[in-house]
């Protein structure tokens, strides 16, 4: 691995953006610097509006376990996988008089009455096609997942001088022959 000072990043600003499993489409680098220069996401997409400015994003992973195999001569003879490693980033939306927003953490809910919105009982994680849009000064970099799921990763945080937040755990899901995580960036070559 060579030094290369565009290879750094440091996410300024960003959004999040969502949008049907297998309608919405990866996103493109022409698509990301339109975001950056106009503020426009992409057809298919729509952004989930404001997310923490202290927390912007905090990514962990289920699984991954590896274990050492040895011989009776070579005690450390090879490191095997045990299980899959899933990926997933946490978010925390500030949108908690939002009913998307709401429905996204809680697993679903019923906002058919006027300015109420209705917890679940049993929840589920709601599937998106999900991108995260990290920007460094004007150079746009997306992990976009082709299917993802979202679900509550904690319990609201609520402080008197601190905006109220909702944290979402945003999981990489397999869909299809897909990749679960795509880095996009102009400087990544193949």
């Amino acid at each position: 691995m060579a030094q290369t000072d565009a290879a750094v990043l440091i996410p300024g600003v960003g959004s999040i953006w969502t949008g049907v499993v297998g309608t919405a489409t990866k996103p493109t680098i022409t698509n990301l610097n339109t975001f950056v220069s106009a503020g426009t996401v992409p057809s298919g997409w729509t952004n989930i509006g404001h997310t923490s400015i202290d927390d912007i994003l905090a990514p962990g992973q289920d699984g991954g376990d590896s274990e050492v195999k040895g011989s009776w001569q070579n005690a450390s003879l090879r490191t095997v996988i045990t299980s899959t490693a899933v990926d997933y980033f946490v978010i925390k939306s500030l949108q908690v008089k939002d009913n998307t927003a709401l429905s996204l953490y809680y697993g679903g809910g019923d906002a058919s009455v006027a300015n109420e919105f209705g917890v679940p009982d049993s929840p589920a994680a709601t599937e998106l096609a999900t991108c995260i849009v990290l920007v460094d000064g004007t150079d746009p970099t997306c992990i976009y997942m082709p299917k993802a799921s979202w679900l509550r990763e904690d319990s609201m945080e609520f402080d008197a001088t601190e905006f109220t937040t909702l944290p979402i755990r945003i999981t990489a899901l397999k869909y299809n022959t897909n990749k679960r995580i795509y880095w996009i960036n102009d400087a990544l070559g193949a």
